[in-house]
């Protein structure tokens, strides 16, 4: 109603301007003043304009409020049927899985609160996904280890694999249970009547902190078996500065690992971290065998003597994924000790090993690589010391890393099995990288992750692939290939054409995947127009990407 009523105002104020301008025409034509009488009956109607534009702009303004009233409406009413409203719970949980992937562990917990707090239709979500609720990272201290919490926030979890870390805070040595963080009741009580495990991560300052803790679970009242303790299937311990074990592994805190555990990850503090009055005939790793024989999954982050860390691995007769990290700083050798001769005649035999990982490799550890027995080896990773955007100077010894390919081709010609290979941090010549891909015949993924070589070795290879009379191809069982990391000039276009070359010309087939990525910091303007081109005439999928893959 009110918009007809501003309608016929706005009528009849034409009509009323129109009849008075007539009056005044002589005015509007000429730049006369008008007569006293004129003038006094112009700003009459100047009042009343203004009066009646004031009107005007109230019912505007009251018609905007009503227009913008009905609109959000609308939006109320149209939220309603927002496809987000019918996206099931289960599709919910997936995404909120797919954030926490991103989260920091230590404030997980805190996130997952924050979406459960949105809406009852989030919450109803986040409760019907049990993998949102499997893992939970607590301080060791008691204030913050509330058994009782523990329990209620892994029953949401349901049958889900449940994983508990508990860190130490503490950087000073224990001497004893008094003032330590894992002479805790709760975390004790945790581990003989709390709900089952399936990983266990704690991080100590030291090894006295762990046998603190083992003590606490021996004084615990068991009121059921198996205890939580008992039925962990991962565990994971981290030393960080203080190590103090008796030689004998009977007396040692391995002792006391469940029989249960068929993944152990171990990292001990940096042999320089430990006291300076320790020698190295000192510093103890007394893991018992019977541990060690259970073990399918090991990882060991060590830069003690190499022939410590040798006694450990000749007991690990079922393990079949392992891990070996030799720290920033490397490992050292005693070429006159009884045991490293006996190793050397006899090499180190790794039976059922199927994957190999060596992080912090330094090249000079080539004879390392001599000694391993691995006769069912099908994936080899190694990655050299880290480096951001260049490769490390230890990674720049030509003549060390001629030595460390050579054994890398030695190492893998003596397994059938060998398929993958993943080299990371490292920086090779034309002929190291030659030697590989010309070497390795049984190789079917191959990856250089942050290897820093001339892209123009694959002009070679084409030139080679036209000239020679058998079309020989370097490696001809590949199947998967994966640069990653590339600096910006890297050229594309010269793999594209060796990729294509090598479907054509030494009609190789057996190549069906390349990555390719960039480092993050660059953007390859020059290789743009190759990426369109990749999939022309080529049967092989591509993947091309701008993202940096991960450091170890």
């Amino acid at each position: 109603m009110s918009a007809v009523i501003l309608t016929a105002r706005i009528f009849c104020l034409v009509i009323l301007m129109t009849s008075d301008s007539k009056s005044f025409s002589h005015l509007f034509n000429n730049n006369a003043a008008p007569r006293p009488l004129e003038g006094a009956s112009i700003q009459e109607k100047v009042d009343g304009l203004t009066r009646d534009i004031t009107g005007v702009k109230s019912q505007l303004e009251h018609l905007q409020r009503e227009l913008k009233r009905l609109e959000d409406q609308r939006h109320s009413y149209q939220a309603l049927l927002s496809p987000l409203r019918r996206i099931p719970l289960e599709i919910l949980g997936e995404i909120f899985l797919t954030i926490l992937a991103d989260i920091d562990p230590e404030i997980m917990d805190v996130v997952l609160i924050d979406l459960c707090l949105v809406c009852r239709a989030w919450r109803n979500a986040a409760l019907a996904t049990p993998r949102l609720w499997n893992y939970l990272v607590l301080d060791a201290l008691p204030s913050a280890l509330r058994p009782e919490a523990v329990s209620r926030w892994f029953s949401r979890s349901g049958v889900a694999p449940k994983t508990l870390h508990v860190s130490g805070d503490s950087h000073w040595p224990c001497e004893g249970p008094e003032g330590c963080e894992f002479s805790n009741v709760g975390l004790a009580k945790l581990l003989t009547e709390g709900p089952q495990l399936g990983r266990l991560i704690l991080s100590c300052t030291g090894s006295q902190c762990f046998r603190n803790l083992i003590n606490m679970m021996k004084r615990a009242v068991e009121n059921r078996r198996p205890r939580p303790w008992d039925t962990i299937k991962s565990l994971q311990l981290a030393f960080h500065c203080h190590w103090n074990e008796p030689p004998s592994p009977s007396e040692s805190i391995f002792f006391y690992i469940s029989s249960s555990v068929t993944t152990l990850h171990l990292s001990l503090p940096s042999y320089s971290d430990l006291q300076a009055d320790e020698d190295d005939d000192d510093v103890n790793l007394p893991i018992p065998e019977s541990i060690l024989s259970n073990l399918t999954t090991f990882t060991l982050e060590c830069d003690w003597s190499g022939t410590k860390m040798w006694r450990v691995l000749q007991l690990c007769k079922n393990v079949e994924t392992l891990t070996l990290d030799y720290g920033p700083f490397g490992i050292s050798y005693y070429d006159d000790e009884p045991y490293f001769l006996e190793v050397v005649h006899t090499g180190l035999l790794l039976p059922k090993v199927h994957t190999l990982r060596l992080r912090h490799m330094h090249p000079n550890l080539t004879d390392f690589i001599h000694l391993l027995k691995t006769p069912m080896l099908v994936e080899l990773d190694i990655s050299f010391s880290n480096f951001s955007r260049s490769p490390a100077p230890c990674a720049d010894l030509k003549d060390v890393l001629d030595t460390f390919c050579h054994a890398l081709i030695a190492f893998s010609a003596g397994i059938r099995t060998h398929r993958k290979l993943r080299l990371h941090a490292v920086k090779l010549s034309k002929p190291q990288v030659k030697l590989i891909f010309t070497s390795l015949s049984r190789l079917s993924h191959l990856t250089l992750d942050n290897v820093w070589f001339d892209g123009s070795i694959f002009r070679d290879f084409s030139r080679e692939l036209w000239i020679s009379s058998s079309h020989i191809t370097p490696l001809p069982s590949l199947q998967t290939l994966e640069l990653l990391n590339l600096p910006v000039d890297f050229p594309l276009r010269l793999l594209k054409g060796y990729i294509s070359n090598r479907c054509t010309i030494a009609f190789s087939g057996s190549l069906k995947k390349v990555v390719v990525t960039y480092q993050k910091y660059d953007c390859p303007i020059k290789s743009e127009g190759a990426v369109y081109e990749l999939r022309e005439h080529c049967p092989v999928e591509w993947s091309v990407g701008f993202v940096k893959s991960g450091s170890g």
